[in-house]
């Protein structure tokens, strides 16, 4: 049986559907999953997380909050 010629790309397509999916679902969406971390700070594309509590969903995070040293 012989694959027709867009199956490769689609693989490749639903391949980056699913990292694409993963890094938006990151932090504080779904807390076990995030891109960065430093020390007990957790980042994802929409916000953060420490140890205590979790920023709020939304573009753009105030980092001030969670580092005080910062603001």
């Amino acid at each position: 049986m012989r694959l027709r010629p867009a199956t490769p790309l689609s693989i490749l397509l639903f391949a980056a559907f699913a990292l694409l999916l993963l890094s938006v679902l990151s932090t504080p969406v779904i807390t076990s999953i995030h891109l960065a971390a430093y020390g007990d700070i957790a980042f994802g594309v929409f916000g953060f997380c420490d140890s205590k509590a979790c920023s709020g969903v939304r573009i753009g995070y105030d980092m001030s909050t969670f580092l005080p040293w910062r603001g």
